[in-house]
């Protein structure tokens, strides 16, 4: 099992010339044609304690010298057997949700287990963890209260009074797999360190092995809970019900945010050349005064640009537009899905422009204010 590391100055590696870590083979060689060097270490054996004495060495060189690696083989050997237990968790997670919907049989039982093959990873810790209700409830409260400056305190205090109710506890219920319940952000971490390989130590193969290990096994208890006990006893009446309506909502706000994207893409240039209306009729008429020739052409080229009154109305459209997508977000429930979408469909931020360059009278003033 092998370390490698790459050096690129000499004093670095004088220094690790002299560096002889107990029970480990050492290797120093210059990279041909470059003023570089590679240092490798290595000990007998593809094992936990020779990965263990490997990353004790890795944390070592990295903590005193910051070295590029180039080969970590232990890091390597602890992706390799956390594997197992991360995908084994994904497995029993989903198992148990297609269970309880399968068990809770009405119309909607199928439906949604197709909806839930479909989730990666990712979103379906979102559809179970994510409480989209409790952040709006903090920024509400914030903006109720009309004031710009806060105390961490107080701040900490309405998160704290707040009720937080993701789905997963309306689903099954807070003490069904309470591990993962309690600590879901540190295992969807752990989970992504260990499928896209990253770096992981000793130590923190231990915290994830552990963790998981946990988890797995109250899994496999709510799994065969579901098995042996009566549907009454384990899964609620409701479940499939819920989770149409939690399917729902995660659809509807994909979908909103796929609606609001184009008047984003539209607004954002405009914003950062532009803080406001004003500025923009500002540059208009230094434009003019530069360059009236161009101005010209430019006016006839593009009407609805070239009138400050437009530009205001064009902003007005899109602020509107932005705030009926916030308010069809806030009336989405996860426990009974409203739909707060119907709008949506008819928005159309560029037609304020194009209305308004069409407007004779606004032709007329526009061409007042910039003389």
């Amino acid at each position: 099992m092998e370390l490698e590391y790459l050096i690129v100055d000499s004093e670095t590696k004088r220094k690790l010339e002299k560096y002889r870590p107990q029970g480990v083979s050492k290797k120093l060689y210059a990279i041909k044609n470059h003023n570089a060097f590679c240092l490798r270490l290595s000990v007998k054996g593809e094992n936990k304690k020779a990965a263990r004495t490997l990353s004790g060495v890795d944390e070592y060189i990295q903590h005193n010298y910051h070295l590029t690696t180039l080969k970590n083989e232990a890091s390597q050997y602890f992706n390799k057997k956390l594997f197992p237990l991360v995908t084994g968790f994904e497995n029993k997670l989903r198992k148990l949700l297609y269970l309880s919907s399968a068990i809770a049989k009405n119309e909607d039982a199928a439906k949604n287990i197709v909806k839930l093959e479909e989730k990666t990873f990712g979103e379906l810790f979102t559809l179970l963890f994510f409480d989209v209700m409790f952040m709006d409830k903090i920024k509400n409260e914030i903006k109720n209260r009309k004031r710009e400056a806060f105390f961490k305190a107080e701040i900490l205090s309405m998160i704290e009074t707040t009720e937080e109710k993701p789905l997963w506890d309306d689903l099954l219920d807070k003490d069904v797999v309470p591990t993962l319940r309690k600590r879901f952000i540190e295992v969807k971490d752990y989970r992504n360190d260990v499928m896209h390989s990253h770096y992981i130590g000793w130590n923190r193969f231990n915290t994830i092995r552990k963790l998981f290990e946990v988890i797995n096994g109250e899994l496999d208890t709510a799994i065969k809970n579901i098995d042996i006990k009566i549907i009454e006893d384990t899964v609620k009446p409701s479940f499939n019900k819920t989770l149409k309506s939690a399917l729902t909502a995660q659809e509807q706000i994909d979908r909103m945010m796929r609606s609001v994207q184009p008047i984003i893409d539209r607004v954002q240039p405009m914003a950062e050349l532009f803080p406001n209306p004003s500025a923009y009729a500002e540059t208009l008429k230094s434009f003019q005064a530069i360059s009236p020739q161009v101005f010209e052409a430019f006016r006839d080229k593009y009407p609805y640009l070239s009138k400050p009154e437009a530009i205001n109305k064009w902003y007005e459209e899109q602020h509107r537009a932005l705030t009926k997508t916030e308010e069809s977000l806030r009336s989405l429930d996860f426990g009974g899905v409203q739909n707060g979408f119907s709008g949506l469909n008819t928005i159309e931020g560029d037609q304020a422009i194009q209305d308004s360059a069409e407007d004779p009278q606004s032709d007329s003033d526009g061409r007042g204010d910039n003389g």
